[in-house]
């Protein structure tokens, strides 16, 4: 196996040889346990990642090739490599693929040393598919890669809404000004260097890959309420963040951001916010469902009958007795007359 996980040194500085060949560690199938993020994954803890997002939250979701051949156990080969590396090297990715398994190997909260440089790999969610960049449109679309793609689309949706990255393709211009999306390897070297890697390649079928994004899960899909409330709670902080730096960001997994800012990005997401309101206060109003008048008669008289039934409780633990005993411990007297009672 050559090549697993394109990944850089420790300081997010080097670059791996491009001729390393490696094979799987030795570390037992057996020791893997449940993805904190995604439930339904298998997780095996890549030995090599930097704990935190020191650089912000994850704005990229960046595909590469493990340049290793396509089998139905690649995915979980390539997660015991990342556990132990037995050529040393600083290696991982958040998640490994095959056309059968996905297997998570750092947590999202986390950094994978997947890139080749800082940006990608701080800012990156970063995943590994089996095959090599030199297949053809036709060999990535043949049915292992068509069922490989099929099964990484949900959870790249849900990432993608968790961290309100959009589902569109960056150019190298739009990475080097921090826009959110999807990215390769190949564009992040070209954005930012550190790396010599080419994956997933030139005839990556990005075409049915994107179809397959936007079928559903998209954030143009999502309803206004539910933008505005990822509005109210998460852009508008970092906002403020961006004009006074004195004021901290905390948004998604509690991650500090002191990078960047994205003024236009905000500004689209004003304008998007804007839309919203408007959007809602076109809405005929909601007619009111019908009254069931009985039902709420008895709701209410239960309702009563359970507060007579505390207020009377109450008035029986008041004695004079208790009364005097908590105006003789004085402050805090009635919190210890309560624990008493408790006790």
């Amino acid at each position: 196996m050559s090549e697993i996980g394109h990944v850089d040194g420790h300081d997010d500085l080097s670059t791996p040889r491009d001729d390393v060949q490696v094979e799987p560690g030795a570390v037992p199938w057996d020791d893997r346990a449940q993805s904190p993020d995604h439930p339904e994954l298998a997780f095996v803890q890549a030995a090599g990642y930097t704990a935190g997002r020191p650089d912000g939250p994850p704005i990229w979701i960046v595909i590469h090739d493990m340049e290793a051949s396509e089998t139905t156990t690649r995915a979980e080969s390539t997660a015991v490599y990342f556990s132990d590396p037995p050529d040393g090297r600083n290696v991982s990715s958040h998640y490994c693929a095959d056309s059968n398994s996905i297997v998570q190997c750092v947590r999202l909260r986390d950094s994978a040393w997947t890139v080749g440089n800082r940006p990608g790999n701080n800012r990156g969610i970063n995943w590994e598919l089996a095959g090599f960049a030199s297949q053809t449109h036709a060999q990535w679309l043949d049915p292992y890669g068509v069922a490989m793609l099929n099964l990484i689309v949900p959870i790249i949706q849900a990432d993608a809404a968790k961290y309100r990255i959009p589902l569109q393709r960056r150019t190298v211009a739009e990475l080097r000004a921090w826009v959110p999306g999807i990215t390769s390897h190949n564009d992040l070297r070209l954005a930012f260097g550190g790396t010599t890697h080419t994956d997933p390649g030139a005839n990556f079928p990005w075409d049915y890959f994107f179809d397959l994004l936007n079928q559903e899960g998209e954030m143009g899909s999502e309803s206004p309420e539910t933008r505005i409330h990822a509005f109210n709670t998460d852009s508008y902080l970092y906002r403020l963040h961006t004009r006074n730096k004195e004021v901290p960001y905390v948004g998604v997994d509690d991650s500090l951001w002191t990078g960047a800012t994205f003024d236009s990005l905000f500004l689209e997401a004003f304008d998007q916010l804007i839309a919203d309101v408007a959007a809602l206060k076109a809405r005929p109003p909601v007619q009111p469902a019908p009254v069931d008048a009985a039902a709420l008669a008895a709701a209410l008289a239960a309702d009563d009958a359970f507060l007579d039934a505390i207020a009377t409780r109450v008035s029986n633990l008041l004695t004079p007795e208790v009364r005097d005993a908590v105006a003789d411990l004085g402050e805090g007297g009635a919190a210890k007359v309560r624990a008493d009672a408790v006790d």
